[in-house]
């Protein structure tokens, strides 16, 4: 059930809210049906993984909560090992099996697993939670409320990743925030403006970078190809993602609820380190948290390197992923010894020099294999070649305008989908807009053909 899925907006979405907000009246209530409702969107996708999900929160509840009554120490360090066990067997029994294989020379035959929906996301949000509870930074909760925290159906599939601390003393205020109705008219703008990111322009893009990352035939791949596929590839990927984000922040405060924003203009962004705090924040902030600043921090290159290779190896089992990560760590630490010796940079250079870094490293991102990714870098650079013939769709008009909007959005748009909302919800005169945007946004999803958001391999 896709957020951008007629069935979820006219069929689950408002009998949720209707039975949120009218027919289930106490607080306690209200809690169980949120559960029981985000139990629901799970297991439409495969209900064969709500087990595991249901037996993955109770584990860590119960380890948490005989951590605090029986202090056995143990029980904190065995769960987090069990949580690594368990999205390391999912997730990378195949890539590292594989790998073992062409270091010893044997014929591995790849296993059949499935990857669990939301699996690197409510993962690591329970694991995040564990460490501090042992560092003493949380506490127990009630099975119910962590519960909640970690289902909660908006952000269960592909984050935010919303920490403990974001969100559980909101359930408190259940029926008791005097601004519920400022938060729900709030919530339907910012789910508005995910849905166009996502049905205008990040699907429409998709149709771009797909002519190139699609390819199979090498001779295809040409100079022009290769930077007007990448480019695509990642104005698309942001505006996907970012377009999730918002339509989940929106479904949160439809319910009365505030997560946390995850992205804030990161195409503007004048350095790598300046890109981190931009794009995926609350991701950015955990691996901060979590690996980085225990590992050493800027202080030691290390620390650095492990960590972005780490959160590359978290968003997919594949040697792309883990170069992408790898390249970026590399890319804070140079960033890391500039500033340490006090390199002044003007800022139209810097900025045009990380852009130019991050759309190469999202050919190894987007890449099927290394093979391909190394061919497009090639074309890239391939300069002798620039007239070399190409699919002619690249230059369609339709194709170049989409481009050009998002280029527009992505380097000169308001700041933050915080800063748009706001501007347009203190304007009573434009709600007549957004009710005709939610129409022609409605008309625009084709009923057979809803494009599933990229965040969710993941």
């Amino acid at each position: 059930m896709l957020f951008n899925s007629l069935g979820f907006i006219f069929g689950f979405l408002p009998v949720c809210l209707i039975c949120y907000h009218f027919i289930v009246k106490q607080k306690s209530h209200k809690i169980y049906f949120l559960i029981a409702s985000s139990a629901i969107f799970y297991g439409f996708w495969d209900y064969r993984f709500l087990a595991l999900l249901i037996f993955s929160i109770v584990i860590n509840w119960c380890a948490v909560r005989y951590f605090f009554k029986l202090k056995l120490k143990f029980l904190i360090a065995f769960c987090i090992s069990v949580n690594l066990l368990f999205i390391s067997f999912f997730k990378y029994t195949n890539f590292f099996a594989e790998i073992f294989a062409q270091v010893f020379g044997y014929d591995y035959r790849h296993l059949n697993i499935v990857l669990p929906l939301g699996i690197s996301f409510f993962t690591f949000q329970q694991i995040a939670y564990l460490i501090d509870v042992k560092r003493g930074e949380a506490t127990s909760y009630p099975f119910c409320n962590y519960a909640l925290h970690i289902i909660f159906f908006p952000h269960l599939i592909a984050g935010p990743i919303v920490r403990h601390s974001n969100i559980i003393a909101q359930f408190d205020q259940i029926n008791r925030d005097q601004n519920l109705s400022e938060k729900f008219a709030l919530g339907i703008i910012y789910f508005l403006l995910g849905l166009s990111k996502k049905v205008i322009l990040a699907d429409n893009l998709s149709k771009i970078s797909d002519l190139l990352y699609s390819q199979t035939i090498a001779d295809q791949i040409s100079f022009v190809a290769s930077w007007i596929g990448t480019i695509a590839f990642g104005f698309q990927i942001y505006f996907d993602f970012s377009g999730y984000s918002d339509m989940a922040i929106g479904l949160a405060l439809m319910f009365g609820f505030s997560f946390p924003q995850n992205f804030n203009s990161p195409y503007k962004a004048v350095s790598i380190k300046d890109f981190w705090r931009r794009w995926h924040i609350t991701l950015s902030n955990l691996i901060k948290d979590y690996l980085y600043i225990p590992l050493g921090g800027r202080k030691k290159v290390k620390a650095v390197i492990i960590s972005m290779t780490l959160c590359g190896l978290w968003h997919g089992a594949g040697l792309g992923y883990v170069i992408w990560g790898f390249l970026h760590g590399l890319a804070i630490s140079i960033n890391n010894l500039s500033q340490s010796k006090n390199i002044k940079i003007p800022k139209p250079f810097s900025w045009l020099a990380t852009y130019f870094f991050i759309t190469l490293a999202w050919v190894f991102f987007r890449a099927a294999d290394f093979k391909l990714a190394s061919r497009i870098i090639t074309e890239m650079f391939n300069f002798s070649e620039i007239n070399k013939s190409f699919n002619p769709l690249f230059l369609s008009q339709e194709n170049l305008t989409c481009l050009g909007i998002a280029a527009l959005v992505a380097f000169f748009g308001i700041k933050t989908s915080e800063i748009a909302v706001s501007k347009f919800a203190s304007r009573n005169s434009v709600a007549g807009a957004w009710s005709i945007l939610f129409v022609f946004l409605t008309l625009y999803l084709d009923i057979n053909d809803y494009k599933q958001f990229i965040y969710f391999v993941f």
